[in-house]
C-alpha cells in the first residue's frame, strides 16, 4: 500500500516541481533582462557614442510602441524632420571624424593671422585635425570676420548639425 501510495504522489509531486523549477528561471531571466536592461537606459543616457544614441533610439521606439501612438503619426512627424538643423547648443554633437577642413574666407590680416594660429595650437594637441582648403563650398567651417556694435561677443559660431545622427555638418565661425 505505501508503495502504491508513493506512486500516486509521485506524479503530481513531480509535476509541482516542474512548475516551480519553471516559475523560478522565469523569475531569473527576468531579473537578468532587468538588470541588462537598467544598464543599457543608464549608458544611453551617460553616453555620446554612436552606440549610445542608437540605443537611445530603441528605447524610444519601444515606449512608442507601448504609448499607443500610432506608427503612421510618427512617420508623418519623422518624415516632416530636416536632416539638418541649426540649434542653439551642441547637444553632445561632434563631428562624424576627427579632423575638419577650414576656409579662411576673411580679409583681415590679424584675424588670418589668429586663425592660422588657432589651427596650428589645435593640431599639435593631436585631439583634432584641421586643414585649410581653398574651396569654400566643400570646406567643413568656414571663418570670416563679423562686426557687430550691439554685440559684446568676440567670436560666434554658427553650427549645423544632423539631428538623427547627432553629427555635426557645417560651422561658421566669426571672430
Amino acid at each position: 500500500m505505501k508503495k502504491l501510495l508513493r506512486v500516486i504522489f509521485y506524479i503530481p509531486k513531480l509535476l509541482l516541481r516542474f512548475i516551480w523549477n519553471l516559475i523560478w528561471a522565469i523569475f531569473k531571466l527576468a531579473l537578468i533582462l532587468a538588470i541588462v536592461g537598467y544598464g543599457l537606459i543608464y549608458y544611453a543616457n551617460n553616453s555620446s557614442s554612436t552606440l549610445a544614441t542608437n540605443i537611445n533610439r530603441a528605447f524610444r521606439q519601444v515606449e512608442l510602441g507601448f504609448s499607443g501612438t500610432n506608427t503612421s503619426d510618427v512617420e508623418k512627424v519623422v518624415s516632416n524632420l530636416s536632416t539638418t538643423d541649426t540649434i542653439p547648443e551642441s547637444n553632445g554633437a561632434r563631428w562624424a571624424q576627427n579632423t575638419a577642413s577650414i576656409y579662411i574666407q576673411s580679409t583681415d590680416e590679424t584675424l588670418v593671422a589668429a586663425y592660422k594660429e588657432a589651427i596650428t595650437n589645435w593640431n599639435k594637441t593631436g585631439a583634432f585635425i584641421f586643414t585649410l582648403t581653398d574651396d569654400a563650398s566643400t570646406a567643413d567651417i568656414v571663418a570670416t570676420d563679423y562686426s557687430d556694435a550691439n554685440s559684446q561677443a568676440a567670436g560666434l559660431a554658427d553650427s549645423q548639425t544632423n539631428i538623427l545622427t547627432n553629427r555635426i555638418t557645417h560651422v561658421d565661425v566669426k571672430l
